[in-house]
């Protein structure tokens, strides 16, 4: 279709419709502009007519990149303040023209966005035993925040409970016979006692919302005192999987630590719960020094729990790290050992938080939600002006105690590059968040800008095995190795499928490696065991459902599960393209080919080549 005119020649056809039969007629459709487009199918005849619109996602061409920034807005003293924040960003080159967009958030509590996204807050696929319940402790955080500051609605709370009641029964399925836990159950060779720790805090947190069996608990516990050393310290007899504790010859320290602190929780129910040999092994090890910060924030978090006379000289420890390296130590922690927080976090110095992995952002989420709850922001009227450049208007939000839960969102005009001023006055309290989308054509021209924490983790090869004289079947050969040292966590592998293309759901095979298959609209997401520097390959068999002519790339990436930054992504494309032509089949009966083939588009690099086969059935109207 080369106009948009409802009532153009080369949109009709007439056909003839045998009684109780039906018949098919075909359109190309070549997509002006990127976002949801309705396309409507009208059927007229001398007896009566029809019509049905169905809409169409077109997706820009090339990879999601996205970047943000926040800027806290501290107005809580008591008199009536203004202040001036200015945030910039400069889009890189390469980028797909009409993919780029830029939105300005404002809300008035910490843990607004959270709030208002429960169902996204860690946006992962669930996978196993892990991943389900790195997607299940946010909701009782959210619910113990809301709770604490009576701002907890019915609506949200029968969502956050139907969450966790969905999540502890799935975890139940990675549940072993002898009580502990892995990332898949009883297909593991043993359970892990991270993971089992992990399950056994989160399950005693969420105790007061759902119902637990309490024999889950007592049998976890008892395994996890089974793997105790006779220094107290807690070994894992399996493959830890988890990011943060596999790396540094203090990882043994880290999951006492991080155990210690889960079986302390198990008091309510067995009161005399005796971990002293492993106090005095943390304490010996923070004597010897700890260089690792994590390790240091778990350990402190430990002795501080249990009142020990090194706690104090942890935490100043911990404290001084922060301020000689500029980095946000763990808040958790510091909550457990002051009793004021906010001598030691001021909200300027919780606006530079950032996270780099879904641990991070659970221990961090539940450290947010104990100090917002105790900051105590009664009154809240601020007005926010955002003024972008390119903006004919300020965009204006009006925070109040009645809305400072909603997260307000406008667009603002893209430019390059995008500069933005705001002001607000007022007294209370509020984060607003710059955030930019848009799309590159090939990952790798942007590597060199990249930092060297970011960059590329895994070598990635496409191979694409495809037949001029079949269009209808591809396949592809995807290849990876780890580069780093030893072995990655758990990986992900999502695989992008071209525009009109499905895999069947008993394609790919399970193994050692490849642990779990999901198919989520046009998409696979392969769960990898784990994948060190030894090349892994999977064959990915695609068949065509439906014509689309002059595919655009799709892409294929691989991450560790845990640590996002460690990731690659290539871009891949098949020889065997169709032309609008071939669309309409031999008889060419849907008007046009030529015209429709040759129609220029406004924004080329923006738009994706679609055609959609429409079929009705008409019955004989007598």
């Amino acid at each position: 279709m080369a106009s948009n005119e409802i009532n153009a020649t080369g949109h009709q056809q007439t056909v003839l419709v045998p009684s109780e039969d039906g018949a098919t007629v075909l359109f190309p459709v070549r997509p002006t502009h990127l976002g949801e487009m309705p396309i409507t199918v009208t059927a007229v005849s001398p007896a009566a007519s029809d019509a049905v619109t169905q809409r169409i996602l077109v997706k820009a061409e090339g990879i999601e990149k996205s970047y943000s920034q926040s800027v806290l807005l501290d107005l809580t003293d008591s008199k009536l303040q203004t202040t001036l924040k200015t945030l910039s960003f400069s889009f890189p080159p390469h980028i797909v023209s009409g993919s780029e967009r830029v939105q300005i958030t404002a809300i008035g509590d910490i843990l607004g966005s959270s709030i208002s996204g429960l169902t996204s807050l860690i946006r992962m696929p669930y996978g196993c035993g892990e991943q389900n319940m790195i997607n299940f402790a946010p909701n009782i955080y959210v619910l113990d925040y809301l709770t604490k500051k009576k701002q907890l609605t019915e609506n949200l709370k029968e969502k956050a409970l139907s969450f966790m009641r969905q999540g502890y029964q799935r975890e139940l399925l990675y549940r072993r016979e002898d009580g502990s836990f892995s990332a898949f159950g009883n297909n593991d060779p043993s359970g892990s006692t991270w993971l089992s720790a992990f399950v056994l805090r989160c399950f005693l947190e969420a105790d007061p919302y759902i119902d637990i069996d309490q024999n889950v608990l007592h049998r976890t516990y008892t395994w996890l005192k089974g793997h105790q050393k006779s220094n107290g310290e807690f070994w894992e007899p399996g493959r830890v999987i988890h990011s943060e504790l596999q790396g540094g010859n203090k990882s043994p320290v880290t999951l006492t630590a991080y155990i210690v602190t889960s079986l302390l929780g198990y008091k309510k129910y067995q009161p005399n719960i005796d971990v002293q040999e492993s106090i005095n092994f943390l304490e010996s090890e923070f004597d010897r020094g700890i260089s690792d910060n994590y390790t240091l924030a778990l350990v402190t978090y430990a002795l501080s729990s249990v009142r020990s006379p090194k706690a104090k000289d942890a935490l100043n420890m911990l404290t001084w790290r922060a301020e000689q390296e500029g980095n946000v130590c763990d808040l958790f922690c510091i909550m457990k050992c002051v009793n004021d927080v906010r001598q030691v976090c001021t909200p300027a110095l919780c606006a530079h938080i950032f996270f780099f992995s879904q641990q991070d952002t659970i221990v961090a989420l539940k450290a947010l939600s104990e100090f917002a709850a105790l900051m105590n922001i009664e009154e809240t009227n601020i007005q926010v002006t955002v003024v972008g450049s390119g903006s004919l208007s300020p965009v204006k939000f009006v925070i109040s105690t009645q809305n400072r839960f909603l997260l307000q969102t406008a667009e603002l005009a893209v430019v390059q590059p995008t500069a933005v001023n705001i002001s607000a006055n007022g007294f209370g309290f509020a984060i607003c968040q710059l955030t930019v989308i848009y799309n590159v054509k090939d990952s790798r021209s942007s590597i060199i800008q990249r930092s060297i924490q970011d960059q590329e983790a895994f070598d990635l090869d496409i191979a694409v095995k495809d037949d001029k004289d079949d269009v209808n079947h591809l396949n592809l050969n995807v290849c990876t190795r780890f580069l780093g040292p030893a072995r990655s966590g758990m990986a992900l592998m999502e695989i992008n499928l071209l525009s009109g293309f499905t895999v069947s759901s008993d394609a790919i095979s399970l193994s050692e490696t490849v642990k779990k298959v999901e198919h989520d609209h046009g998409k696979l997401h392969l769960y990898l065991d784990s994948v060190n520097e030894t090349q892994f390959c999977v064959d990915i068999p695609s068949v065509r459902n439906f014509r689309v002519s002059n595919t655009q790339d799709a892409s294929v990436s691989i991450m560790d599960y845990y640590e996002p930054r460690r990731q690659a992504v290539r871009s891949y494309n098949s020889r065997a393209q169709l032309s609008s032509c071939d669309l309409c089949g031999d008889a060419h009966t849907c008007g046009p080919c030529d015209s429709a083939a040759s129609a220029s588009l406004p924004h080329p690099n923006a738009c994706l080549l679609v055609c959609f086969t429409l079929l009705f059935s008409l019955p004989c109207w007598l």
